[in-house]
């Protein structure tokens, strides 16, 4: 099963935004052998890409954890992902 995440970080000038991607990246490092990151530095959205089996609980616990921090959730303009078989 792959799995696609995909955070849209808030900013209203270049130094917010980094800052926001810092937070972002600083958050999601933890999951980075669950979920890791193949999206370039500063780019919008952060994109979180796994191939291999995934259970969909791991990802929806991501996404939970990631709308109920406080440190995390006022930073996040959007948050997408999709999980879904892949094989033949």
């Amino acid at each position: 099963m792959a799995s696609i995440l995909t955070i849209l970080a808030k900013g209203n000038n270049p130094t917010e935004f980094v800052k926001n991607l810092k937070l972002i990246d600083n958050f999601m490092y933890t999951y980075e052998n669950i979920l890791p990151l193949i999206s370039l530095p500063n780019i919008n959205p952060r994109i979180y890409y796994n191939q291999k089996g995934l259970i969909p609980k791991n990802i929806l616990d991501i996404i939970h954890l990631l709308k109920t921090s406080k440190e995390i959730n006022h930073v996040i303009k959007k948050i997408s992902y999709i999980a879904h078989l892949n094989e033949v």
